[in-house]
């Protein structure tokens, strides 16, 4: 075992731990169904400051009362997790209501988990791991921790993960969460607070033209740009 992670990051509690998925599903090629984690904890008072300190292994979201609850998108960034484990610590004040609320945080394989061969070899890295997260919630006087009471599933809308081929959403599909997590191994790497600026959507950009193929629409946007589809079925 590694050295106690927590005498490397003061912003987590004591007692939180890093968290899994029990039953894992076969690495795939193409990407590992990303993990889901749930808890519904109370806070008191929402007059007080109220923040999440977490890290996952590897890309992660952060939802609370089913709201987008993290600014960033692809967070954490890419670091050798050998040596280095990116965490983020967001205000959620805006987000939580005196009495029950509901966190929800998906992880998946982004940089850590890379499945799909190329020039780096990323794909045989050393630090590669089950989707993995550890957190704490400080919202007042009420603290929350990482733990085994954390409810987790992989059957969740997205079914495929990978960094360099996508996601692959199915909104049929609802999260069960019929299983709780379980504690695994901390990561080699030294928990890090990160200090780069955040990768954030910063613009919403209409097609300029749209071409029908026997492959589906191609969009153009007329200009190069880093960023992801939304669209409406009418």
């Amino acid at each position: 075992m590694n050295e106690p992670f927590q005498t490397n990051a003061r912003d987590f509690e004591p007692n939180a731990a890093w968290i899994t998925c029990p039953e894992q599903k076969e690495p795939l090629l193409g990407g590992m169904p990303a993990t889901y984690f749930r808890k519904t904890f109370s806070v008191n008072d929402t007059r007080l400051p109220a923040e999440i300190t977490i890290a996952a292994l590897g890309l992660f979201a952060l939802f609370i009362n089913e709201k987008k609850s993290n600014p960033d998108v692809l967070a954490a960034p890419f670091t050798n997790y050998n040596k280095t484990v990116l965490y983020h610590v967001y205000n959620i004040c805006n987000f939580l209501h005196r009495g029950k609320n509901k966190i929800e945080i998906i992880v998946g394989d982004g940089w850590c988990n890379q499945n799909t061969p190329e020039t780096w070899s990323f794909c045989r890295a050393s630090w590669k791991t089950t989707n993995k997260m550890i957190c704490t919630v400080r919202a007042g006087n009420d603290i929350y921790v990482s733990d085994e009471s954390w409810e987790v599933c992989q059957d969740g809308p997205v079914y495929r993960s990978a960094l360099r081929l996508g996601e692959f959403h199915n909104n049929d599909l609802v999260p069960s969460y019929l299983s709780h997590a379980k504690k695994c191994e901390p990561p080699r790497g030294k928990l890090v607070r990160n200090r780069m600026h955040e990768i954030r959507e910063c613009k919403k950009r209409k097609p300029k033209t749209a071409t029908e193929s026997d492959n589906g629409i191609l969009l153009d946007f007329g200009q190069n740009i880093a960023g992801y589809i939304g669209f409406c079925i009418n």
